[in-house]
């Protein structure tokens, strides 16, 4: 189930990593008893067997990608024990990922308060189906939920700073972000937001070291556009302008490239006063770009071609 979308930064629920451990409380939960109120000594139930028999069927049908069989079998199993993590978990899983979105919300909401003092990692996913339904006050609810319960969880910290960037709280995100960081030093998404914010205030210095640092993480054919404009801004920004060229110059012999990246190549070289090269990559850009997206590149064309005459931009801090 992907919860983390558009803006925020991708996430999925059971299996992407972040939430590994749930995976593995639930595995649990699911292989000794079925159902939460297994928690009390005597025989199993014929409820609960029937239970755990659909709840495996739901997870067969799951790894073969009949998410609707899946569905059917993790109600039917919550039919038979109402208090069953795991089924209500998948059951969450399989309505996210028909767009049922408000309804996995429930059943996730539910299954929260099914693991009470063991659900850090599902109120990190709650925070961020929240948020993807537009509920940033709850998100925020969540996330804080998150942070107090697991102040040493790098990615609690993610989930808030990812929500308080959503809601224009650059320097709270910021914090949050570092100090998911200092969990987790090596967490690209942590990393990639901080960037983010450094540009959003006006701070191309801590741009250029934070992307900087991302680039000896990650491959060159792997790294993610928005790196390669970040540090093209920040260059342009701090009037390395023979860098930039030169930045550029590698960057299009290594990948291939955008319309859109193409388009931030130009307006650096332009920034750099090599206005010739800027014509040149606009007309790459237009010979490549769909018609929906020519008619911006033109009014580019004709935008640079107007400021060719004017001084470069002012250093920023």
């Amino acid at each position: 189930m992907s919860c983390r979308q558009v803006s925020l930064s991708g996430h999925l629920l059971l299996g992407d990593g972040c939430c590994a451990r749930t995976a593995l409380i639930l595995a649990a939960l699911f292989c000794s008893s079925g159902c939460m109120s297994l928690r009390r000594h005597g025989p199993v139930s014929q409820d609960v067997m029937i239970a755990r028999q659909l709840s495996q069927q739901g997870m067969d049908a799951i790894h073969r990608g009949r998410y609707e069989d899946a569905e059917q079998k993790f109600a039917s199993a919550l039919e038979h024990c109402p208090s069953q993590v795991h089924s209500r978990y998948q059951l969450a899983n399989c309505l996210w990922k028909r767009g049922a979105q408000h309804e996995a919300i429930e059943q996730l909401e539910a299954a929260v308060k099914l693991m009470g003092s063991e659900d850090v990692e599902m109120l990190v996913e709650l925070g961020y189906m929240h948020a993807n339904v537009g509920r940033l006050d709850l998100a925020l609810q969540r996330a804080e939920s998150a942070v107090a319960m697991a102040p040493e969880c790098p990615e609690a910290w993610q989930l808030y700073g990812d929500v308080q960037r959503e809601v224009g709280q650059w320097q709270s995100a910021l914090a949050s972000y570092q100090r998911a960081l200092s969990y987790d030093r090596d967490n690209i998404e942590a990393l990639l937001a901080c960037a983010h914010v450094y540009e959003k205030l006006q701070r191309p210095a801590r741009t250029l070291s934070t992307v900087n640092h991302l680039e000896a993480m990650i491959p060159t054919q792997h790294r993610p556009e928005e790196m390669l404009t970040m540090k093209s801004e920040a260059l342009v920004k701090l009037q390395r302008y023979d860098e930039v060229l030169s930045y550029w110059a590698n960057v299009s012999q290594d990948r291939d490239l955008s319309t859109d990246a193409l388009a931030q190549m130009a307006s650096a070289q332009a920034a750099a006063g090599d206005e010739v090269a800027a014509q040149e990559t606009i007309r790459l850009a237009l010979r490549a770009a769909p018609p929906a997206e020519q008619a911006h590149l033109r009014r580019l064309m004709n935008r640079l071609a107007n400021r060719s005459d004017q001084p470069r931009s002012s250093q920023v801090r």
